[in-house]
């Protein structure tokens, strides 16, 4: 049996070892690309205004949301005008379009994706979202925003950023240390050293770093533990699809007796057959219950585990002092 699509490089099995080859071939790419964006031979583009970055290394879930989430609440308290920028993952629309102008949502979370969806109800600030997101912000660019986020931006070189965070899932490190398609890695450990910031998210651990410690003893390392606001239900069924599902299962068992888990592969699509035989209340993310049939909210009893995304004050004073806002 195949490891789980959500847990893929994060346990030991034989499939891996006949992959290693092609994780050679994918990692030896992504470092000559790496090298030429930084040698001057591929060119990256200077916005107008600052950009953060918020990426990760690895596949699946590490938080960047809920960071973003954060990041963008925090410039808006500033007084500043975000725009964030996102690929869009899995949307059904096609090219560049704009989410959100800063006070209507435009887009449906289909047509949107559903994380850039999500980033715009709960914040209403710009979102733009294409696959070349240097045309996404030409879009919103009239908007006049004052600086931009970078959502899943630490491989996507073809913008300058003026800081650069990468996430790291605390509860799985770097996994087997491999990348893909042998490991969760989109690229090797070493590129860790372009990062102008870690984050270290939902648990305090620092035991991959004996991987990549060399890479990274001159760069600053923040924890990003955001708390789950569990709403009260005594048995429930978890129903979701986001990256790491194994972290959010444990801390609901902490305050719920959680009878069924229906664990999808990260941004999956829901239909009313996945809920099929369900006769408890269901339990779901922010992120997942914008996917939901229409017809499902109306016949179940659907309860949203929400997250304080609210930024550490260090991540926040370094924001303040790398931008000299």
């Amino acid at each position: 049996m195949l490891p789980d699509v959500n847990q893929w490089g994060y346990s030991p099995h034989p499939v891996y070892y006949g992959l290693y080859p092609f994780s050679l071939i994918y990692g030896a790419v992504q470092w000559i690309r790496r090298r030429a964006y930084g040698a001057g031979l591929l060119r990256s583009v200077r916005l107008p205004v600052p950009v953060v970055s918020v990426g990760n290394i690895t596949l699946g879930g590490t938080g960047k949301t809920p960071f973003v989430i954060g990041l963008v609440r925090f410039f808006q308290q500033k007084g500043l005008k975000p725009c964030v920028l996102s690929r869009g993952y899995r949307r059904k629309g096609k090219g560049p379009s704009v989410v959100c102008d800063g006070e209507r949502i435009m887009l449906s979370p289909a047509e949107a994706g559903d994380e850039p969806y999500l980033i715009a109800r709960k914040t209403k600030c710009i979102v733009a979202v294409g696959s070349n997101r240097l045309e996404a912000f030409k879009l919103v660019e009239h908007l006049s925003p004052d600086v931009v986020v970078l959502d899943d931006g630490f491989q996507h070189l073809k913008i300058e950023r003026d800081l650069d965070f990468c996430l790291i899932d605390g509860t799985r490190g770097l996994g087997n240390g491999l990348v893909f398609p042998a490991g969760p890695l989109r690229e090797l450990p070493s590129s860790l050293r372009f990062a102008g910031a870690l984050v270290i998210t939902k648990r305090k651990n620092f035991s991959f770093f004996y991987r990549v410690g060399h890479c990274i003893d001159k760069i600053p390392v923040f924890f990003y533990l955001p708390k789950l606001k569990v709403p009260f239900v005594e048995r429930a069924v978890l129903v979701t699809a986001i990256g790491n599902p194994r972290h959010l299962v444990e801390e609901l068992k902490k305050h719920v007796q959680v009878v069924e888990e229906r664990v999808f592969p990260d941004h999956h699509w829901f239909r009313e057959g996945d809920f099929e035989g369900i006769c408890y209340p269901i339990l779901t993310t922010e992120k997942d219950i914008v996917k939901f049939p229409k017809k499902v909210l109306d016949c179940f009893e659907v309860k949203v585990v929400e997250l304080d995304e609210t930024l550490p004050s260090e991540i926040t004073s370094f924001v303040e002092e790398r931008l000299c806002l």
